[in-house]
């Protein structure tokens, strides 16, 4: 069971994305825009301006001045590749299709700041390695960081980088982090219980933590249907720790929750149409 009202591996990656995309352009590197500081002597910057591949790919915005043609030469003799256009004159971007056929016409602005987001800066083998370097979670995070990032280029005035995380999701975190906290004795003793003599010590740090949050939600969120709760902690069990842990975690919780119902600790509000 997949959907719920609060998804927690969307919520754990909206909320570690959000810093990510507000320092995100602030990081590209030189050797990414193209700019060479003579440190490489290997680079490709330093190859002949008839290498095959671009040293720098580009876009336009806006073709109704005179200077437009000259600028856009004086770019692709230094090793740059027009890939695309936006203009609102038909006839000026005619002319300008005619000049750079491969040049690809947009309809808007943001379509081209989408294109340079997608096209060229995502496949980019080097701008995704420095992000790696810089953004230790961009694994997790990348996903969730190219959906706000669109989203915003969509949207810009209704985006706001110090606050992608609503309220109502804010206050489900911090109510569970302190029942996790609170009732880890609680969440220890039932999940102990499950472990057939094996030494809680040795099961994987992160499997315990997933363990304990399902047990909170069972007892104490009765608006979270226990189906998803499980599901979920599988989930988060196989991306953030072993490839064992998914069906370790299944196994306890699912236990654990086949006891609750016996005792009749479980209060669950159901949602659905009566």
């Amino acid at each position: 069971m997949k959907s719920s009202k609060f998804n927690r591996r969307k919520f754990i990656r909206s909320a570690s994305a959000a810093t990510t995309a507000a320092a995100f352009f602030s990081i590209i590197p030189d050797r990414i825009l193209g700019n060479n500081n003579g440190d490489n002597k290997e680079s490709k910057n330093d190859l002949p301006l008839n290498y095959s591949e671009p040293r720098i790919q580009f876009s336009v915005i806006g073709i109704n001045h005179a200077h437009i043609y000259s600028q856009v030469d004086a770019v692709t003799r230094g090793g740059g590749q027009l890939v695309s256009f936006h203009s609102k004159e038909d006839d000026l971007a005619t002319a300008f299709s005619k000049k750079y056929p491969l040049a690809k016409r947009v309809n808007d602005e943001k379509e081209i700041l989408e294109f340079i987001f997608t096209d060229l800066m995502l496949p980019n083998d080097d701008f995704v390695a420095y992000l790696e370097e810089y953004f230790v979670h961009w694994e997790d995070d990348c996903e969730m960081m190219n959906l706000l990032l669109l989203n915003f280029l969509q949207k810009p005035n209704t985006n706001n980088f110090r606050q992608f995380v609503s309220t109502e999701k804010l206050k489900f975190a911090k109510d569970l982090l302190i029942s996790v906290i609170e009732k880890e004795d609680v969440c220890n003793e039932y999940i102990k219980s499950k472990l057939q003599n094996w030494d809680p010590e040795r099961t994987a740090v992160i499997d315990m933590i997933l363990m304990r949050m399902g047990i909170c939600e069972f007892l104490y969120f009765e608006t979270i249907p226990t189906k998803v709760t499980i599901n979920e902690y599988i989930e988060l069990a196989k991306d953030y720790s072993t490839p064992q842990s998914g069906h370790f975690v299944n196994g306890i919780l699912d236990s654990i929750h086949k006891d609750l119902l016996a005792e009749n600790k479980l209060h669950k509000i159901s949602f659905k149409k009566s």
